[in-house]
């Protein structure tokens, strides 16, 4: 079955997130589109040696189920999160987790594999990571 993942980055300097492309997530070297997406922010300017934040959605049937998960998270890992129901999905719990990290690779799947055990352990379906295109800094004057 194919599938596409969008691929979303955060604007730096901003809160709001702009859809940068959607490719095909076929390739089963790369499932989750995980490798794609760090492509596609290099490809759009992002330095991907400089720490940068990541946004981690995990959904919920179940608003205690959500309201516990994010305790966890808060609490044992330290991350950032909040809580929400979208508009026009009443039946459905949304938890978004800020993570600053580098975007490698290997942080990449070590949070993708935390944010997957705390979604199932609190009957809840990880939804994908979003992340912020971070610029080389510009060298000061000489």
């Amino acid at each position: 079955m194919k599938s596409t993942v969008t691929c979303l980055v955060e604007v730096m300097m901003s809160e709001n997130f702009k859809k940068i492309g959607e490719f095909d997530s076929s390739d089963p070297a790369d499932p989750f589109g995980d490798q794609a997406t760090l492509r596609k922010l290099a490809d759009v300017g992002s330095d991907l040696s400089q720490e940068t934040s990541f946004l981690h959605t995990i959904s919920f049937a179940e608003e205690s189920s959500m309201v516990a998960a994010g305790r966890a998270i808060r609490e044992n890992l330290g991350y950032g999160v909040q809580g929400f129901v979208p508009e026009g999905s009443p039946q459905r719990y949304i938890l978004r987790v800020r993570i600053e990290r580098i975007p490698t690779r290997d942080n990449v799947l070590r949070m993708r594999r935390i944010m997957t055990v705390t979604a199932e352990r609190f009957a809840g379906e990880y939804d994908g990571w979003e992340a912020a295109v971070r610029r080389t800094k510009a060298a000061g004057p000489a």
